[in-house]
């Protein structure tokens, strides 16, 4: 079974901050368990206007924060793993 780690970088306000802080390109972390990235798994914005808004949240490329920040930068690491 492959699993998808997924690093953004979206450009936001609060990304940008943390990015200068933190001397890291890539902020945000997803999960997902398909290559098509319409169900990734995170904590991150509830409400993708809101950034204090922020939980467990279940994200897709096409919706959400990806949708509102279209460049967005991403790189994605590919793992496989076993049931042991």
């Amino acid at each position: 079974m492959d699993v998808y780690l997924v690093f953004s970088k979206t450009g936001t306000w609060l990304s940008t901050l943390l990015r200068s802080l933190l001397k890291e390109k890539y902020i945000h972390v997803s999960v997902a368990f398909n290559d098509k990235f319409d169900c990734m798994y995170s904590f991150g914005r509830v409400n993708p206007n809101n950034p204090f808004s922020g939980g467990f949240v279940i994200e897709n490329f096409r919706t959400g924060v990806y949708k509102k920040f279209k460049k967005a930068e991403c790189i994605i690491y590919k793992i496989q793993v076993t049931k042991e």
